[in-house]
């Protein structure tokens, strides 16, 4: 995979300092932390300066957009998890890394079969147009072909619904989802929100998957 990261030259000024268990590295010509996930390279950058780029597996993983219309009415589904590094519980969009040797829609599939115990045949599985996204261009590097975050939605049919009684807001049949995992778990706790509420999420992946759906679904609208 080409990085586009170099080695830096030697007695090359370094804007950036490298420790590691806090001890610093003076002489650092280039660098490389990695797992299945990706990898991240610290060195010279293109633009003739010391940074950092980061790899994943296709570039970034897929995101899922659980819709059900209801009355007229679009609404998301929506699971809170644990995100320290956004202060704590963050409700967002279910999504997951690409592994290795999967694609886009294989782990979409994965998602939904692995953590929420959800078979592909219950729903209807839909890739939303559109480029794959780049979350940071100035770290993430996805100049493959077909590289980045792909969106998907997941129509819920109303079927796998029941609405509580006093909002009447819908949420799927504790006998839907049977939770194989601790992170499945969370998911079966999950509500739908209105698509307006969705877009005011904190989590940037939600963000662009709600506006994705709205997009896709509006054109849908307008052809019929």
């Amino acid at each position: 995979m080409k990085t586009l990261i170099t080695d830096i030259p030697k007695g090359q000024k370094r804007g950036w300092i490298v420790s590691v268990n806090d001890e610093v590295i003076e002489d650092v010509r280039s660098l490389r932390i990695e797992s299945p996930h990706g990898k991240w390279y610290y060195g010279m950058t293109p633009g003739g300066w010391d940074g950092v780029a980061v790899h994943e597996p296709g570039g970034g993983g897929s995101v899922s957009v659980p819709f059900a219309m209801v009355k007229g009415q679009l609404w998301l589904g929506m699971v809170e998890q644990v995100r320290p590094y956004q202060g704590g519980p963050v409700l967002n969009l279910p999504r997951g890394y690409m592994d290795p040797g999967k694609n886009h829609f294989e782990t979409v599939v994965q998602e939904l079969e692995e953590e929420a115990r959800l078979s592909a045949s219950d729903v209807t599985i839909i890739p939303l147009p559109g480029a794959p996204c780049n979350p940071n261009s100035a770290v993430f590097v996805t100049t493959g072909s077909d590289e980045g975050v792909h969106f998907y939605a997941v129509e819920i049919s109303e079927r796998l619904l029941e609405f509580d009684e006093e909002s009447g807001e819908p949420r799927l049949r504790p006998d839907v989802l049977m939770p194989k995992t601790k992170q499945a778990e969370q998911i079966c706790q999950s509500r739908f929100v209105p698509w307006s509420q969705a877009m005011e999420s904190s989590d940037m992946f939600t963000v662009a998957g709600a506006g994705r759906l709205r997009a896709y679904l509006t054109r849908a609208q307008s052809m019929e």
